[in-house]
């Protein structure tokens, strides 16, 4: 019916005198099926009429509909009512059904016009929601287009900026100074890092965190490694964070990984390191172990810069560091997930305190 209706709509076009002649070639259509059933349903004269009233009705506009009802009705009185050919008035019984049949046929139509009135609404409603969608999927592309030119530049200004920390560096006679400017840049560099990864996620910038944490472990590893057999393994839950997690994590990722680069595998020995990823609904965990050297004697709190940073960056994201020796260092960050709704903490069972690390620990 929604169909016949919304296919019909196109013949409410069509002039008065079109729209009453075609409803005229209705009516005699159906007039000509009711002659030829006359021995099959004597005494029945508007039988097959009715769906002819129904017809004009759902094809055109009410007026339409009230004149089919018109013709249809002097078409049965005159042809199948005795006395046949006559518009006298018949006897008792067809009077009645006369009677009945105007009322049936006229409420018949102004339902079908309420019921067109209905479809025609909901198709406008239906146009509306086709165009706002419209408009939200243009707007959409326009804010990707937007969020891809303000990353490209904070990625090329960060560049910049590490770029002009490496060549003050060099200029530089003291060492520490050369490292210090040399390590903000390579922290500039994991920020920059971050945005050339950025996507957008709902209505906020995300981070593909599997991908993001395998170029920057390639890169660390390139950089600082060189030749030496080092293996640097990366697995990671496909997950995307916000980018107000991405950033700590890319840079805690960068100082632990730094960290273990240089620190762990001294005189040219051989190991391996594993960076791990994992969330759950509520918590995410990320690990870093190696197999190097360990902390050979050191307490956790005999602390550096670099873990002072990743301590305030775990603080930052309301989660918990935990640093143990386990044939090498294992560094452990639980913190709440980020599409978590807080209901009390995130850390889940906390190891003994013997292994927390509430302070920078170095090698």
């Amino acid at each position: 019916m929604h169909r016949i209706i919304t296919r019909a709509a196109v013949l409410k076009t069509l002039s008065r005198f079109q729209q009453y002649a075609a409803a005229t070639a209705i009516v005699v259509l159906f007039v000509a099926v009711r002659v030829a059933l006359d021995r099959v349903l004597p005494g029945y004269p508007f039988l097959v009429l009715l769906p002819a009233v129904m017809l004009v009705a759902l094809l055109f506009e009410r007026g339409t509909g009230i004149f089919a009802v018109v013709l249809a009705t002097v078409c049965a009185w005159f042809l199948f009512i005795p006395p046949n050919f006559s518009l006298a008035w018949p006897d008792l019984p067809n009077s009645v059904a006369l009677v009945l049949f105007v009322p049936i046929a006229i409420f018949m139509v102004r339902s079908i016009e309420d019921l067109r009135k209905a479809v025609d609404a909901v198709n406008r409603r239906e146009q509306d929601l086709q165009n706002v969608v419209q408009r939200l999927q243009a707007s959409d592309a326009e804010k990707d287009v937007l969020l891809r030119e303000v990353n490209h530049r904070i990625k090329n200004d960060l560049q910049l900026v590490a770029a002009m920390l490496h060549l003050q560096g060099r200029k530089l006679g003291s060492p520490e100074a050369r490292e210090a400017l040399g390590t903000a840049a390579a922290r500039i560099g994991v920020m920059g890092r971050v945005h050339s990864r950025l996507t957008r996620r709902d209505t906020e910038a995300a981070v593909d965190m599997k991908e993001f944490l395998e170029g920057l472990c390639d890169d660390l590893r390139s950089t600082l490694v060189g030749v030496q057999p080092v293996a640097v393994r990366v697995q990671a839950d496909p997950i995307t964070m916000p980018l107000s997690h991405a950033v700590p994590m890319g840079l805690i990722v960068n100082e632990l990984l730094t960290n273990a680069l240089k620190y762990a595998f001294r005189d040219g020995r051989t190991g391996r390191i594993d960076i791990t990823m994992r969330c759950e609904p509520d918590v995410c965990e990320l690990v870093v172990r190696d197999d190097g050297i360990g902390m050979q004697g050191l307490s956790p709190r005999d602390g550096s810069l670099g873990m002072s940073l990743v301590r305030s960056l775990v603080h930052g994201i309301d989660g918990d560091l935990y640093t143990i020796e386990d044939h090498g260092v294992v560094h452990t960050i639980r913190f709440p997930h980020p599409d978590a709704k807080p209901h009390g903490s995130a850390s889940g069972a906390p190891l003994p305190a013997a292994f927390r690390d509430d302070s920078p620990c170095a090698r």
